[in-house]
């Protein structure tokens, strides 16, 4: 983690993903209620678009596998008891991480996209001198 500028938010962060990853198996070996998960998946979702600005890859990573282990838990326990609203909620949910993440992308390869075009420049500028 990238923890030169933000000592506070780094150690938050630095206990944030233990913590869940403590909840989320708690939660899957326990006799949790569909509710409860409902509730959990919100509040970790909430976090991550809340912070996700600052997440690094590593982070990505974490956050990745705790919301594949929200998915499982769905899958192995609570799929077949959702209501249609319930249901709806909690893939509204995961489509939100989903964007989250692919905002994440996006952000990345038009990071990526104008270094190129930097690079590019500073050849055109090199190249114009020379031949000029």
């Amino acid at each position: 983690m990238h923890c030169d500028t933000n000592i506070s938010g780094c150690f938050c962060k630095a206990l944030f993903y233990p913590i869940w990853f403590s909840i989320v198996f708690f939660f899957s070996c326990s006799s949790q209620s569909k509710e409860t998960y409902i509730y959990d998946l919100k509040s970790y979702i909430e976090t991550v678009s809340a912070d996700c600005k600052n997440y690094t890859e590593e982070d990505w990573v974490k956050s990745d596998t705790a919301v594949s282990e929200f998915m499982q838990i769905k899958e192995k326990k609570f799929n077949s008891e959702f209501t249609e609203e319930e249901r709806s909620e909690v893939n509204q949910l995961i489509g939100k991480y989903s964007a989250l993440r692919i905002k994440h992308e996006v952000g990345k390869i038009k990071g990526e996209f104008n270094d190129v075009i930097d690079q590019a420049k500073g050849a055109i500028k090199e190249l114009s001198k020379d031949t000029l």
